[in-house]
This record gives structure tokens, C-alpha cells and sequence, in this order.
């Protein structure tokens, strides 16, 4: 069996410009990636995976059924989230039952911190 791994956010410090963060903005999104019901309708579990270092913002993890990866009607399905005073440092995974045909991150109120990675498997 196959299995397909993506990155979701690359590593990204807060005020160092990386891929899709300019180092200055405090939102900004990742690259989406087919899911795993984009191949066969059938094949609906995917794993994302978090390593952060006392970050403070929320990351959502975003899905979509549509064909077209740049389409806006992008749902929630997951939320992580560090504040002020509970920044969020944790290596971890879920399951993700969907039948979803793309995933991609987005990170809002990026004040501090670092993005180790964030990953897509399936």
C-alpha cells in the first residue's frame, strides 16, 4: 500500500519570511493538496500531524469537495490554537474522516512562535 505525505505549512518563524509567509503578515495560507477522496471516492481517511514550538495563533486545517484547489468554499474541519500566555508547543495527529478532494492550512493572528511543520497523510 501506498501511502502519500504532504506539507501543509513548512517550517515558518514568526518575522522570517518562508514559502507563503512574508515575515511581516499575521494571516496567511498554505498550499492545498489533494485529499485522499480526490483518487477514489471511496478512500476517505487522511492524518494531519502538528509540530509547533510556543506558537501563538491558530492554525485551521480546511477542506474542500471541490474539483478546483483555488475554489473559496474551503470548510474548517480542525482548529489548534496558542495564545498569549498559552502559547502552544505540542508534537501531535488525527484522523480525519472525510471525503474530501483538497486540504490546506491557514494561520491567523500569527503573533509569535514557530510552525515546525504540518503534514497531510494518507
Amino acid at each position: 500500500m501506498k501511502t502519500s505525505l504532504y506539507t501543509l505549512l513548512p517550517s515558518t518563524v514568526h518575522g522570517t519570511q518562508s514559502e507563503n509567509y512574508d515575515g511581516i503578515a499575521t494571516e496567511f495560507t498554505g498550499i492545498p493538496f489533494k485529499a485522499a477522496a480526490y483518487y477514489t471516492k471511496n478512500k476517505n481517511l487522511q492524518t494531519v500531524a502538528w509540530f509547533l514550538d510556543n506558537l501563538e495563533a491558530t492554525v485551521y486545517i480546511e477542506a474542500t469537495l471541490d474539483e478546483d484547489p483555488n475554489s473559496a468554499n474551503y470548510s474548517e474541519i480542525m482548529t489548534l490554537t496558542g495564545t498569549l500566555g498559552a502559547e502552544l508547543t505540542e508534537n501531535d495527529w488525527v484522523n480525519i474522516d472525510g471525503n474530501f478532494t483538497w486540504i490546506r492550512a491557514r494561520v491567523v493572528d500569527f503573533n509569535a512562535g514557530q510552525i515546525i511543520k504540518v503534514s497531510l497523510s494518507y
